[in-house]
């Protein structure tokens, strides 16, 4: 299996998406289709996206399009930032999926769902998790529900299996195009859970 660090990563989605005809709404939704190929073996009928404001987080609200028109399931997203893009926030709103930018209201969306999509962060991550963000991870981890990560376990970070601040202690993790090198190391390899990997597309 080849590894990457999130430096890496951000390099080769850089290079892909400005120099190949290959857009960033393309690579979104082939991540997506990757989390959506995950959940078939999960049985869930309840699922609450968490979504944050970087790519991971358009990557959430594009699958939760997907899972309303092809599996008949109604998910709920739970968003935190104001810098989620604007596009993928009316697509929600436009298919009627239930939107939530409350990050209190996140105990009674927990008590209300049977499996967690964590696409709070990916690579993109290079500070201290903060508030609010850092709470919905603290309500998560302690839900007891099964989670799923996009790409890393949101607050892990992909170069050195270190922490930032917090992090979601995953099931399992559904790497975008190449495993992460941090999450074989300590202490991130406590947090990945079941390592998988979504070809996407890139080069």
């Amino acid at each position: 299996m080849k590894l990457v660090t999130s430096g890496q990563m951000r390099l080769i989605e850089n290079r892909d998406l400005n120099d190949r005809n290959y857009s960033e709404d393309d690579y979104i939704l082939s991540c997506a289709l990757n989390l959506q190929d995950a959940l078939i073996t999960e049985n869930t009928s309840k699922p609450l996206l968490v979504c944050g404001p970087g790519r991971n987080g358009s990557v959430g609200f594009m699958l939760a399009t997907l899972l309303l028109k092809t599996s008949n399931l109604s998910p709920v997203i739970m968003y935190a930032g104001r810098d989620a893009d604007d596009r993928y926030v009316s697509l929600c709103n436009s298919s009627g999926i239930k939107l939530c930018a409350e990050p209190r209201k996140i105990r009674e969306l927990l008590e209300n769902s049977d499996l967690v999509i964590d696409c709070l962060y990916g690579v993109e991550l290079e500070e201290m998790v903060s508030y609010p963000a850092d709470y919905l991870i603290s309500q998560i981890n302690q839900s007891g529900l099964r989670v799923i990560s996009a790409d890393l376990p949101s607050g892990v970070d992909g170069d050195d299996g270190s922490i930032f601040g917090s992090a979601i202690k995953a099931d399992r993790t559904v790497c975008f195009e190449m495993a992460k090198l941090g999450l074989y190391l300590t202490p991130a390899c406590q947090y990945a859970g079941t390592i998988s990997v979504g070809h996407t597309g890139l080069s």
